[in-house]
């Protein structure tokens, strides 16, 4: 936010306009935690040009960006990070997606191409959560029918998708699409090579995807079995550091910059 700021301060003031103010609105779902995001606020502040400070607010709003959580034409310029992957329900037709928790092949959803992006490095992530969740199966902690049941609100799209969703709903006109590809990172000196660098990745990785899944986990699992999965996870994702470290492993991120028609 801070980089959007200053650049924008920084082109009134090279055509010698007088800088706008401006209200940074932030949008949150209501049950995370808005009293750290705007703890944040205060580094945010001290980020700016000294010259803007006293130009600029922040705000938060509550609500889905599958919703309507501003007013219409009431937002001059919109950033949104690592979201789109994210749908807005689970689609219909996953059930014969046994023994998986995201789209893949074989589902019928997913397509069968080489390129196909669900087959990048991203995705492996949700297999892992998938076999800590049978690994509970087999400890008979959860049913089998019940992680058949689960699927994750996930899709990562390609480029030529992205562009046709744009496209068919016609509100906006592409810019730009930047595709930025780059290796997984994973360090590979021989210092890393122990079981606790192993097992700290296992940790940070686990905590990682807690953070993003524990709510969807718990509404469908409930909260009993969270704790337990995510050991079971860390513990996998170590195991995973190990074969990781033999191969480069590539994953993708797309930069699009759409304007309103």
């Amino acid at each position: 936010m801070s980089g959007i700021v200053n650049t924008i301060i920084a082109s009134y003031q090279e055509t010698s306009r007088t800088p706008p103010e401006i209200d940074c609105c932030l949008n949150y779902l209501p049950n995370n935690d808005f009293n750290m995001t705007f703890k944040w606020a205060t580094s945010f502040k001290e980020n700016l040009k000294m010259d803007v400070k006293g130009r600029c607010f922040v705000s938060g709003v509550p609500g889905s960006f599958y919703s309507r959580p501003f007013p219409s034409k009431s937002l001059h310029f919109v950033h949104s990070a690592c979201s789109i992957h994210w749908l807005s329900k689970v689609p219909e037709g996953l059930e014969d997606n046994k023994k998986n928790v995201y789209i893949r092949n074989p589902c019928p959803l997913g397509s069968k191409n080489a390129s196909d992006p669900l087959n990048r490095e991203s995705c492996h992530y949700w297999s892992l959560l998938t076999d800590s969740l049978l690994d509970l199966v087999s400890e008979g902690i959860v049913q089998e029918s019940d992680v058949d049941s689960f699927n994750l609100p996930f899709y990562d799209a390609g480029e030529e998708e992205v562009r046709e969703i744009v496209q068919k709903e016609g509100s906006f006109e592409i810019n730009i699409i930047e595709t930025h590809e780059h290796l997984v990172p994973y360090k590979d000196s021989e210092e890393d090579d122990n079981e606790t660098c192993r097992l700290n990745f296992g940790e940070m990785m686990a905590s990682r995807k807690r953070s993003i899944t524990e709510p969807m986990l718990v509404a469908h699992f409930g909260d009993a079995i969270i704790d337990r999965q995510f050991e079971k996870y860390a513990h996998n994702a170590a195991k995973y550091y190990i074969a990781a470290r033999s191969c480069n492993k590539m994953t993708v991120n797309f930069v699009v910059s759409l304007s309103r028609k």
